[in-house]
């Protein structure tokens, strides 16, 4: 399971939304369009939306020709040794391209371009150079590797291949196969219960019913008896068309559809959801989104029993959106059994501590942090290792602070508790500025405790003061110093000996 966290707006839906483009193309959620190009590579004169994907892990087993080979022994892995697979799309018309970016034999201009080589022109090279074929000579991957080792010693580049070309694309073709099934589940969707989500699942299951010989049993006789009666109609309606010109028809009958043909779930069609018989659009947002959450699951379950999915790859935008803090904890709960089957992935994102918590000490789960660089690129990385404060880390004002970006008054007077429960032992029985000076932070202020009476001690305990005598008004800017505060008594609990 892969959690992603960090604030608004830093580009968690982009990650889910982007691998929905990759795998389902134009067939999933997300639909790609030209306003998708950066903004930036607008500016610069650039016309291209690339998805990269690379994929651990991966059965590179595959049959060429009816000859079982494999990608790695195409040389079509990267320098990782994993699959590396980027789809390009080309701006305002979004016609796409398919490349794998390989660490690929690159003696010379041929062995470059081996995989994009025609069968006839790799047997014409395998002849004139008089090279000696092991296995088949009407196979494509048997004639490369016997131009592959007619070079003795081979010098490798890093290239990107157009797996849609010649050559290439049947192997592409192979690859794609198995990719992992990819659905994503969306937080803004319409929360009704004629959303596709449940509407979708709800039709299969009433076609099923639909199909059931008792139900076309009893259909039947329906489609007789309104054949029959429809007839009587027809016959009546002739007798009073002779009575008044018996020229117009001689006969008058009517002509139903094929049973086959009739389209029973139509009458069907907008079952409604009912909870305790209360409709399910009736019902609080957090309870409709955790039943269209049901259907979604179900039917992902569906395609993957009728259609012998074996790698799937659910992705959820933050799940906990309306629930209670209980409901997220049985999401995320399900979430995790859900992850534990064979060849499933879990990605979701979230902003809820109480998810982020509850999956830290499972090192099975990735937690991954959506950092900024010095650049206007972003960096993911697993959080866990950004602290330890405590021997209970994380606290739930740490996961605010490392996670969210909040420096909360909870955090610093749980950093502030710590810090003078040290203090307060023999070993570290210090003044309160020589404390902080022995850990190399020596700011000092002086706290104006009431009109008359003030002191020096350090910035942070001025701090920790107001926060608990905020009828003092003479000091007033201790909201800019927290963040800083925080940061230095990590700082300070750092270099104390456990």
């Amino acid at each position: 399971m892969n959690i992603i966290l960090w604030k608004n707006d830093a580009w968690k839906s982009s990650i889910l939304e982007a691998l929905d483009i990759f795998f389902n193309d134009r067939d999933g959620a997300i639909k790609i369009e030209s306003s998708d190009l950066n903004k930036t590579a607008l500016t610069n004169w650039e016309s291209e939306i690339t998805i990269t994907v690379c994929f651990k892990e991966f059965d590179d087993k595959i049959t060429l020709e009816t000859v079982p080979t494999y990608i790695s022994r195409e040389y079509l892995l990267n320098a990782d040794w994993e699959i590396e697979i980027t789809k390009v799309y080309q701006w305002k018309t979004m016609g796409s391209s398919v490349f794998i970016k390989a660490i690929h034999p690159a003696n010379d201009d041929f062995l470059k371009g081996l995989l994009l080589t025609k069968i006839k022109d790799l047997q014409k090279y395998v002849k004139d150079n008089s090279i000696t074929v092991s296995g088949k000579e009407y196979v494509s991957s048997d004639l490369r590797e016997a131009i592959r080792d007619s070079y003795g010693s081979l010098t490798f580049e890093e290239q990107y291949i157009p797996a849609d070309k010649e050559g290439a694309k049947e192997i592409w073709e192979k690859i794609q196969v198995k990719l992992p099934t990819y659905t994503l589940f969306q937080s803004d969707r319409s929360n009704t219960d004629q959303d596709s989500e449940v509407q979708d699942p709800m039709n299969i299951a009433l076609k099923n019913i639909l199909s059931e010989p008792e139900i076309v049993k009893q259909l039947t006789w329906v489609f007789e008896r309104v054949k029959e009666e429809s007839e009587k109609i027809a016959q009546w309606t002739l007798i009073q068309l002779q009575g008044i010109n018996p020229t117009l028809a001689s006969q008058l009958s009517t002509k139903p559809p094929a049973f086959e043909k009739l389209w029973w779930i139509k009458a069907f069609w907008k079952t409604e959801i009912e909870t305790d018989s209360i409709p399910l659009n009736k019902r609080g947002s957090g309870v409709k989104r955790m039943i269209l959450l049901s259907f979604f699951l179900n039917e992902v379950e569906r395609r993957k029993n009728e259609e012998n999915l074996w790698n799937v790859i659910y992705a959820f935008e933050e799940p906990e959106t309306s629930q209670h803090p209980e409901h997220q904890q049985i999401l995320i709960n399900a979430f995790k059994r859900l992850s534990e089957s064979d060849w499933v992935q879990v990605i979701l994102t979230t902003h809820s501590p109480y998810v982020y918590k509850d999956c830290i000490s499972d090192t099975s789960n990735q937690l991954i942090y959506i950092g900024t660089t010095d650049t206007w690129e972003k960096s993911c990385t697993d959080i866990r290792d950004n602290w330890r404060s405590f021997t209970w880390s994380p606290s739930w004002w740490e996961i605010n602070f490392y996670v969210y970006d909040l420096p909360t008054f909870e955090f610093f007077n749980e950093l502030y508790g710590y810090i003078d429960e040290k203090r307060d032992k023999s070993v570290y029985r210090y003044a309160d500025d020589v404390f902080v000076w022995l850990w190399g932070l020596s700011k000092s202020e002086k706290w104006t405790e009431n009109s008359w009476t003030s002191y020096d001690t350090t910035y942070i305990t001025c701090i920790r003061h107001k926060l608990h005598h905020p009828e003092n008004t003479t000091w007033v800017d201790h909201r800019d110093k927290i963040k800083n505060a925080i940061d230095d008594m990590i700082q300070i609990i750092s270099k104390i000996p456990k």
